[in-house]
């Protein structure tokens, strides 16, 4: 029952920030422009593309729309998919379109007609045009060496501004600012539009001529609505201050530490985004079944301690780490939920340690074989990763 109510809790936070509902209820309320372009680009791209045409069903011109997976939109829509994490040529194919969508859309013919920028999570590799100097395979080099390495979102963009032609405003100015309306789901701190899709809809290129901007959905909206959720049922759910960020094991040990300190009868919510330096060869997982793994090893460790103490904890601690998409690192699955047995059910099912896992960056495996794996398929939505933890109300032989 207790693992069930922290996946409720998720999901009623995924619902909240829902992309194609959250575009169309800002558009909705909006005169129908006569005739219109829509251009999207990330991971809930194609949600938000259908959350406008629901909402304005007529008018629309054509439009490009770059998402991970293709979508069914109309047929006056072009659609791409492009490659995430680490861009490819699909990515290239779908930032030349882009880009020679808005440079069409630029003539006296159409200089007019209004733009409708969608961007979300997961644009900066979908979608890209490079300087001429600068190679594909010099931008897969920088991607991929920034994220072995543990760069933060703010500073992998950054990276990605400084060889593109999209990125930094330029998309924007392209277009001519001024007739951009510009929806973003934010999946970075501070939900800073210069960073979101390495600053699609907002840089430096465009400042003389700023599109007119809205956040229509961020993480602060999904924790909002799990504490919401939580307490509806009866539950006192605590969120921390602020986001977590950095190593994913260290977040994985703040939190942990957090929940005991908090003890029985309190549940911890926490939301940001962690990072994880990988090995050469890593195996499958993402940064959410890293966090978790790690948490599950404090976790066992904690029983351990307790049980060469002979102390009794009545109430297991369950911890639930996810991203709201729904996809984590080169793995189909969300995240994962874990306790303090995981460790040994992983062990026992895929016959190595959990340290052993962790090291090799191979979370996924080992947490497929303890049966802890969360699957929800990609969202409709991106806006960052969820920490959940709460005490069961089930006794165990054990503390934790």
């Amino acid at each position: 029952m207790e693992r069930a109510r922290l996946l409720r809790w998720f999901h009623a936070g995924v619902a909240a920030v829902d992309a194609r509902h959250r575009v169309c209820a800002v558009l909705a309320p909006q005169p129908i422009p006569p005739c219109w372009h829509l251009l999207a680009v990330g991971k809930a791209a194609t949600d938000m593309a259908q959350g406008a045409l629901e909402a304005w069903p007529t008018g629309c011109a054509g439009g490009v729309v770059v998402a991970p997976v293709g979508g069914e939109l109309p047929p006056y829509i072009t659609t791409f998919a492009g490659a995430h994490p680490v861009p490819d040529e699909r990515s290239l194919a779908a930032g030349a379109a882009l880009l020679a969508y808005a440079v069409q859309l630029a003539t006296p013919e159409h200089c007019d007609e209004p733009v409708l920028l969608l961007v979300s999570g997961g644009a900066s590799a979908l979608a890209e045009v490079l300087h001429p100097e600068v190679t594909l395979a010099d931008l897969q080099a920088l991607t991929g060496a920034a994220l072995a390495d543990g760069a933060d979102i703010v500073e992998l963009n950054r990276r990605r501004r400084a060889v593109s032609r999209l990125k930094g405003g330029q998309l924007i100015a392209a277009l001519g600012a001024q007739r951009v309306q510009a929806l973003l789901v934010s999946d970075v701190p501070g939900d800073d539009p210069t960073v979101i899709g390495s600053g699609l809809a907002c840089g430096a290129a465009a400042a003389m001529r700023p599109a007119k901007l809205q956040v229509v959905a961020r993480l602060e909206d999904a924790l909002e609505a799990m504490l919401a959720t939580a307490s509806a049922e009866g539950c006192v759910l605590k969120r921390l201050p602020g986001r977590f960020a950095g190593d994913a094991v260290m977040v994985a040990g703040q939190f942990v530490d957090q929940c005991v300190q908090q003890g029985a009868g309190t549940g911890l919510l926490w939301g940001g985004e962690s990072t994880v330096v990988l090995p050469a060869e890593p195996g499958r997982g993402g940064r959410n079944q890293h966090l978790a793994l790690a948490a599950a090893i404090d976790l066992a460790e904690r029983v351990e301690q307790a049980s060469r103490d002979h102390s009794l904890n009545p109430s297991p601690l369950l911890l639930l780490a996810a991203g709201t998409d729904g996809v984590d690192g080169n793995s189909e699955d969300a995240g994962a939920l874990v306790d303090g047995d995981t460790a040994l059910r992983g062990e026992v099912g895929l016959g190595a340690t959990a340290s052993a896992a962790l090291a090799a960056a191979n979370s996924g495996a080992f947490l497929e074989a303890a049966g802890d794996l969360v699957h929800t398929g990609r969202t409709a939505t991106n806006v960052g990763d969820i920490l959940v933890a709460w005490w069961s109300d089930a006794p165990r032989q054990g503390p934790l």
